[in-house]
């Protein structure tokens, strides 16, 4: 199978691939953990379509699901509605990164302001891979060909970051609070942070309930 890296500073870590008709569709990704985001990598081989579409789903349906739309050498944020109907983000959260000929490169954050947005968290996500020669909104066309493929986006060992060599401990207690064994409650308590922690910024590493 021919490399389908676009950018040659990026390692390729994982795939998905599928056939749409005549055309072979390969999707490779490079998970940037310090910028929480994911670098996409789309190659089309054999025959080149009209537009392509890359989307991500929880629930192993099409519809009402997030996509990002690859057309005319342009990349459009969008959703597939319940009725199979696509719509287009009024926040563009695919940004195009490069393209050529017969690939493209994205990128998407781990999380976004757009709540239609797919959040990328470890474990398994399925992904739609779409695509025709001519662009229709209606996504339950027949002109629509379409695939679902499974693959780790995250993957949960990659996660796992070793613990500060040096840190501050202290505990926030909530004195007296009594909790009901009837229903689920939910409180919250403002607490200040010891003093010789206020003086400067600093980056929380672990929260956990005592």
């Amino acid at each position: 199978m021919k490399s389908p890296l676009l950018l040659r500073h990026f390692i390729v870590l994982v795939e998905v691939n599928a056939h749409l008709g005549m055309t072979n569709i390969y999707i490779n990704w490079k998970v940037d953990y310090a910028d929480q985001s994911v670098l996409f990598v789309v190659t089309q081989e054999t025959l080149l379509l009209g537009y392509v579409i890359i989307g991500f789903s929880d629930h192993g349906s099409y519809n009402n699901s997030d996509i990002c739309i690859y057309n005319e050498g342009k990349l459009r944020d969008g959703y597939i509605d319940g009725n199979f109907q696509i719509h287009f983000d009024r926040s563009q959260d695919c940004q195009l990164e490069k393209r050529q000929s017969n690939k493209f490169a994205f990128r998407r954050r781990f999380a976004t302001c757009d709540s239609r947005d797919f959040a990328f968290e470890t474990g398994t996500t399925q992904f739609i891979i779409a695509g025709g020669f001519e662009f229709t909104r209606d996504f339950s066309s027949s002109s629509v060909m379409k695939v679902m493929r499974y693959g780790v986006l995250i993957d949960m060992e990659d996660t796992a970051s070793p613990e500060e060599p040096v840190g501050t401990h202290f505990k926030v207690l909530a004195d007296d609070a009594l909790i009901p064994n009837v229903v689920t409650t939910y409180w919250c308590i403002i607490e200040r942070i010891p003093p010789e922690l206020s003086n400067r910024k600093h980056h929380i590493v672990q929260v956990r309930s005592s």
